[in-house]
């Protein structure tokens, strides 16, 4: 399985809105080419949304270390801000620890633009 990395998080509401759909055709696009993807930001962006959850990387940070700990590579989706994000940032950091492969994804391989 790949933890799909990528920011998220924004002062402006709309940034991160963009951010998600951004990142969901990039999932699609692996899906599609038969790769098993995880991305927090799919599964959390609408949860946080509908229950006015927070949006920030310090809420949401045990849960996906977690689910990166059980992923089999973690691939950083190169969107404007990535290397800047602190999520991606400790996710990468978690992986070199763990070990785990680490991929960073040009957007553009999949048609998606990076911002």
């Amino acid at each position: 399985m790949i933890y799909l990395a990528s920011p998220y998080t924004d002062s402006d509401p709309a940034v991160m809105q963009r951010r998600f759909e951004l990142v969901a055709g990039a999932a699609a696009c692996l899906l599609q080419q038969g790769h098993m993807i995880y991305s927090p930001i799919l599964h959390f962006h609408p949860l946080s949304l509908l229950h006015e959850l927070p949006g920030d990387f310090a809420f949401w940070q045990d849960m996906n270390m977690h689910m990166l700990a059980m992923a089999d590579a973690l691939w950083v989706l190169r969107l404007d801000g990535w290397e800047k994000s602190a999520g991606v940032t400790a996710e990468r950091a978690k992986a070199l620890f763990d070990e785990i492969p680490t991929v960073y994804f040009d957007p553009a391989a999949c048609g998606v633009p990076s911002a």
